[in-house]
């Protein structure tokens, strides 16, 4: 499959071709799919084709993703999904590639919408201002990994129509005067039965929520996260937050299981609004920590399912979950085999490391402790193998 390289510090004539050659961000060149313009790093994405891999050089300076193009015009990665529907991968290196060091890409005020299938972006460093509903865009089944995204503005990440994110780390800084709107929060989850968040690390502040589970998302996953919300760096004390909000849902599927949720208002809020059921079907081994109320949830959900249309699915199953410190220890009414914890379980979450101390002494099978995936360090091990290579996990 063609391979090309961005590269600002290129040292030989432009072409793409090798690290000495890639593009520069600025020298007009020939682009992967036949066209001529500057070598900026969103015009090269937007030319790749299906199969290409692009790798994308650290090198000491912040890479621009492209100050003169407009967030509307500039939206997606390619040609449409109706004419190309193949992969693409976008890799950041140091000085091999494959190597996990992260170039460090400003977004300004764009928004990067990936829509190829089974596509991959791997080791890139985001920040940005985005306003709307997602700096970086994941659907059509594609893959973030191994990515940090740092937003100042809004949601750092959305997920939709089967997109999954993996051993990220997803930030939104916003300064919130009344948090309530459903942008505000550190990713969106959106109208697919099939997104996946998986072994992240989120974080919100001044208010915002973790992560927002829109209509029509019931089937998603949320596993072996660290959810961590209503970082007070404003000063002015919002802590409205939820880890994980779930909106009007029709289904009754999905999970958010091995997670943990700390210093939320509702560490899940799943209340049903009106006709509209919400909240996922599996809600197990989760550890909720110093909130307001551990899960919010009202009593619809321990109702054998209605074959009505509104409420399709199935009736909500809460076991197993953990509690420590929170205002109130609520949850289902069908919930079983809560476990309270007396002491606190983890680490040092102000430096937020969420390592467990100690796990046997908690009384917890080792079956509950799972190995991490082969060549990464973990420095975060909780009970549930929430994993995070050492890559990641030193930026928190």
């Amino acid at each position: 499959m063609p391979t090309y390289y961005y590269n600002e510090d290129a040292t030989t004539t432009v072409d793409g071709l090798s690290e000495a050659g890639g593009y520069d961000g600025s020298t007009t060149a020939t682009l992967p799919n036949g066209s001529s313009a500057a070598s900026r790093l969103s015009s090269v994405v937007n030319a790749l084709q299906s199969g290409d891999i692009l790798y994308v050089k650290k090198t000491s300076g912040e890479i621009t993703w492209h100050a003169s193009v407009s967030t509307a015009s500039h939206s997606t990665d390619g040609p449409t999904r109706a004419t190309d529907v193949g992969p693409v991968d976008v890799i950041g290196y140091g000085t091999t590639p494959g190597d996990g060091v992260r170039p460090n890409v400003n977004m300004g005020s764009k928004v990067w919408k990936f829509r190829r299938a089974a596509g991959m972006i791997q080791s890139i460093n985001f920040t940005g201002s985005y306003t709307n509903a997602g700096m970086i865009e994941i659907n059509d089944g594609a893959l973030i990994t191994q990515c940090r995204i740092e937003s100042s503005a809004g949601p750092a990440l959305l997920i939709s129509d089967e997109g999954k994110a993996d051993r990220c780390e997803l930030i939104n800084t916003e300064s919130l005067a009344n948090p309530s709107g459903s942008g505000e929060c550190a990713v969106i989850m959106y109208a697919s039965d099939n997104n996946h968040i998986t072994n992240c690390y989120v974080e919100s502040r001044n208010g915002a929520h973790g992560i927002f589970v829109r209509r029509r998302s019931g089937a998603g996953e949320i596993k072996g996260c660290i959810i961590n919300v209503n970082l007070d760096v404003d000063g002015a004390g919002n802590s409205n937050g939820h880890g994980i909000e779930y909106e009007s849902l029709a289904y009754g599927r999905g999970s958010a299981m091995n997670n943990i949720i700390h210093n939320a208002s509702a560490g899940i809020q799943a209340n049903r609004s009106g006709s509209d059921d919400r909240g996922p079907q599996t809600l197990c081994h989760n550890i909720f920590s110093s909130c307001s109320k551990a899960i919010d949830g009202d009593s619809f959900y321990n109702q054998p399912a209605n074959t009505s249309e509104s409420r399709i699915g199935n009736p909500m199953r809460s076991y197993s979950n953990f509690f420590y410190a929170n205002t109130s220890n609520s949850f289902l009414n069908n919930e079983t085999d809560p476990t309270f914890f007396t002491s606190d379980p983890f680490v040092n979450v102000t430096t937020k490391d969420f390592t467990i101390k100690q796990p046997n002494d908690f009384g917890f099978a080792t079956s509950f402790l799972q190995a991490g995936a082969s060549g990464d360090t973990i420095t975060r091990n909780s009970l549930f193998g929430i994993q995070v290579p050492g890559e990641i996990a030193r930026s928190f």
